[in-house]
């Protein structure tokens, strides 16, 4: 008797995840991190005051845009759904405006306070930005015609530095993450805040929406857990545990069903939305007692029956890439 078919997913070892780096060429830590909605390009950004920008055909030629763009460390880049717009934001409290793939500046935005995370709506019309003093600013930077910059509100949603902030789909509205432990929920045209998601013990260090759905949003936190949120009903659908430190970033695969992340102990992990168990895990290496901790994710193809899957995770100079087939 043939035996059923085990989830192709759930029978596969970690040793099943194949780890190749790309983007290498920073001079320090790699701390932003944004993928086309295709996977065929990976933008970059770093303490070394740079951005990257990485073809996956050409791998070994990425192009680095460093002058004239940031005085100090590159703490995150948000990229459009078309790959034609880029924003990346900086400790030297300066936000700018890119085009790609060649990295002109187009815009440059003076904060008052320091911009720790940045998100790009889909048709590079709206930028949402998250600073350290807890408030987090829109802003309009482009019309069907043209360039333009307009502050479109700026509000202390939180009471403590931004760490995430990501919009929806529609990009009616938003979600901010802050070491306050909270996540809020917002309109994207007003900063009214619709719902504040309460539950993790410690800082909330990335959020991700699922491509999926606008009702489950993921967030990462020092907790060492990651939670699966209604957005709609603003509660806790599923708890996942199991890493052993700091969750740094997570990721939603295309279909829902799969979360990918990021912690401190140096591990990566990918875990079912059905059931919150790990699926997969992959570790670097350690040397000297310390390994290297990824800092972001990102998820952008998933396949079921042997198909590739890949998965971008960013940390010491540069990104690595998980396969699994």
């Amino acid at each position: 008797r043939k035996e059923k078919k085990k989830n192709w997913m759930a029978a596969k070892p970690a040793a099943s995840l194949q780890a190749a780096e790309i983007c290498a060429g920073h001079r320090d830590s790699v701390l932003g991190l944004a993928v086309n909605h295709t996977g065929s390009l990976v933008l970059t950004g770093s303490h070394d005051c740079s951005a990257g920008i990485v073809d996956r055909s050409q791998p070994s030629k990425p192009r680095f845009f460093r002058r004239n763009l940031h005085l100090d460390y590159i703490n995150d880049v948000s990229l459009s759904k078309d790959a034609t717009r880029a924003v990346t934001v900086s400790l030297d409290k300066t936000v700018k405006v890119l085009t790609m793939p060649r990295g002109l500046k187009l815009q440059s935005l003076e904060h008052e306070s320091t911009p720790l995370s940045c998100a790009l709506s889909s048709n590079a019309v709206v930028v949402v930005v998250g600073c350290a003093d807890g408030t987090v600013v829109a802003w309009r930077v482009r019309s069907v015609t043209k360039s333009l910059q307009r502050r479109l509100w700026q509000l202390p949603l939180h009471q403590g530095p931004v760490f995430a902030v990501t919009l929806s789909h529609s990009a009616c509205w938003g979600a901010s993450a802050s070491v306050d432990g909270t996540v809020c929920l917002w309109l994207t045209g007003s900063g009214q805040e619709l719902k504040r998601l309460r539950g993790h013990t410690a800082a909330v260090n990335y959020c991700a929406l699922s491509p999926a759905t606008e009702r489950c949003l993921v967030t990462a936190s020092a907790d060492t857990t990651l939670r699966v949120w209604d957005t709609l009903e603003g509660q806790t659908q599923l708890t996942l545990r199991g890493h052993k430190g700091h969750v740094w970033g997570c990721a939603v695969a295309p279909d829902g069903k799969w979360v990918l992340s990021s912690s401190l102990d140096c591990t990566v992990r990918i875990w079912s939305i059905a059931s919150g168990e790990t699926l997969l895990f992959s570790s670097k290496e350690k040397k000297n007692g310390e390994g290297r901790a990824p800092r972001s994710a990102e998820q952008k193809r998933q396949g079921m029956d042997g198909n590739l899957v890949f998965f971008f995770v960013c940390g010491g100079g540069g990104v690595t890439i998980f396969f699994s087939f």
